[in-house]
């Protein structure tokens, strides 16, 4: 039967650090065998507190109201538990009372794999569980400590937690000690220390928690690892790689200019605003592409569409700037070259809802409506570089129709003892020799040709023929016959 030696108790262990303070000794210590004689303690003793000596362990448990929980007696501060260390690497429930990490050289470790329950057989589920319980990413400092040998020891900062069934990974990184544990059944304390936190945090001293940070931009800093201060965030804060994720969060830069020399990449993006470009002459565009045989990508600017009954689609307006001499001109290029060129009020060309007109020096030259094309100028020409010019109607391959007439004609003079225009048809002048004029049919043959020879009906153009010969002897008719046949007009027959 245990005997009630004291009612206070305060123990410390070699680096005087208290394992067991006063407050959890409520009822007094006692000294027993094994755990069979630990479990016979009444429990109206050992209420709340009650601390006892194993023989068989030479270890200290207490009693916190519903389970026993070991405490080592030596090396490691903070709360420290017995454990058998063991070489073995393998991620795997390490057996009772036994810890190993995933690799044989302790200072390479970088996962260890506990057992739940220590090695006088407590079940150490929730003080293996609290290593994650603060935030952060250094949970806190994992000690392990030879009890035989204080020289012993090896510490790590843990930065991360897994469950096992049965066990627990615990993510390591090491910081410093010998190692050198020995593999002694229960000679290695294990001791935990938390570096993180777990609810509010102060700033500095007698600050409230980080809702007592008002100011913008600001971050908590600390020169000393202990106290922790606000502090303005500057570009050294900000690493090379960061980025600004914005499924996370929705920036608002307010009036602050945003500077890249980089790509300012987006998916598909609403903008609420006005754009305004600022600086030197800005292309809108994409990069240009080297790659063979490749088509380039298609560039839409897209007014609104409005798909609601009765309604109107808006209208894309291309404005060139103003200016207090002149206006800016606009060009729609096509490739390289121009091919709308909307220049000041001299010179412009206009879409209504009937007509486009082209205005050259004011005046409107071209006119253009759904039926009739309109050029006021005194001459029409083709460009130099066309080869042979065709004028007419586009051919049609509709089985069994007749072509449509296309009437060249002077201007009509209705007004009173008015005269119709002259139709002027003649070939290219040259200084040698002028052109020749044909009248073809549709097979294109010509049947009736001028030049500055003469004409000719379905022959050569010849001068004017002269008709000779006596009207009494027929030799004059003779004379005629051969001329008519000469332009064309007939053929000689005669005898």
């Amino acid at each position: 039967m245990p005997v009630n030696v004291i009612s206070r108790l305060k123990i410390k262990n070699s680096a005087n650090e208290p394992i067991a303070e006063a407050a959890d000794v409520k009822n007094g210590f006692a000294v027993v065998a094994d755990s069979a004689a630990r479990d016979a303690i009444l429990s109206s003793v050992k209420s709340g507190g009650f601390l006892v000596f194993r023989s068989d362990t030479s270890g200290l448990e207490w009693w916190n109201g519903s389970t026993w929980n070991a405490i080592a007696t030596g090396g490691g501060g903070g709360r420290s538990l017995r454990y058998t260390y063991s070489t073995i690497t393998t991620d795997a429930d390490p057996g009772a009372g036994t810890l190993r990490g995933n690799n044989a050289t302790l200072s390479s470790v970088t996962t260890f794999f506990i057992d739940l329950s220590e090695f006088g057989g407590t079940d150490a589920t929730a003080w293996i569980d609290s290593f994650d319980d603060t935030n952060g990413g250094a949970k806190g400092v994992l000690r392990l400590q030879s009890l035989a040998d204080s020289t012993k020891w090896i510490e790590y900062l843990v930065t991360g937690w897994t469950t096992a069934t049965g066990y627990r990974k615990l993510s390591v990184t090491y910081l410093a000690g010998p190692g050198g544990l020995s593999t002694t059944a229960g000679d290695t304390s294990v001791s935990f220390d938390a570096i993180g936190y777990t609810g509010t945090v102060p700033i500095s001293s007698g600050g409230t928690g980080l809702t007592s940070i008002s100011a913008a931009n600001r971050v908590l800093a600390s020169t000393n690892g202990t106290t922790y201060t606000t502090t303005q965030i500057v570009d050294a804060m900000v690493a090379t790689g960061a980025a600004i994720d914005g499924a996370k969060i929705s920036p608002n830069f307010g009036s602050q200019n945003v500077t890249t020399t980089g790509t300012l990449a987006s998916g598909a993006a609403t903008i609420t605003g006005d754009i305004t470009l600022a600086g030197a002459a800005r292309t809108i565009g994409y990069a240009s592409t080297s790659t063979a045989s490749a088509t380039g990508l298609q560039l839409t600017v897209s007014a609104q569409t409005a798909t609601g009954l009765t309604s109107t689609g808006g209208k894309l307006a291309l404005a060139s700037g103003g200016g207090t001499s002149n206006d800016g001109d606009v060009e729609i290029t096509r490739g390289a070259a121009t091919s709308v060129f909307l220049a000041t009020t001299a010179n412009t060309v206009v879409r209504s809802a009937s007509n486009v007109l082209v205005s050259i020096n004011g005046v409107t030259r071209i006119q253009v409506t759904s039926s009739v094309i309109a050029v006021v100028v005194s001459d029409f020409r083709f460009d130099t570089a066309t080869t042979n010019p065709v004028f007419r109607q586009n051919p049609t391959s509709t089985a069994s129709t007749t072509g449509q007439r296309l009437t060249v004609a002077a201007q009509d003079a209705t007004g009173a003892t008015s005269t119709g225009g002259d139709l002027d048809l003649r070939p290219g002048a040259g200084t040698t020799a002028g052109g020749t004029g044909n009248l073809k049919t549709g097979g294109g043959t010509a049947r009736f040709s001028w030049n500055d020879t003469g004409i000719g009906f379905g022959v050569t153009p010849i001068a004017k023929p002269t008709v000779t010969g006596s009207r009494g002897g027929n030799a004059a008719l003779a004379s005629a016959l051969t001329a008519l046949a000469n332009l064309g007009l007939l053929t000689d027959s005669s005898s």
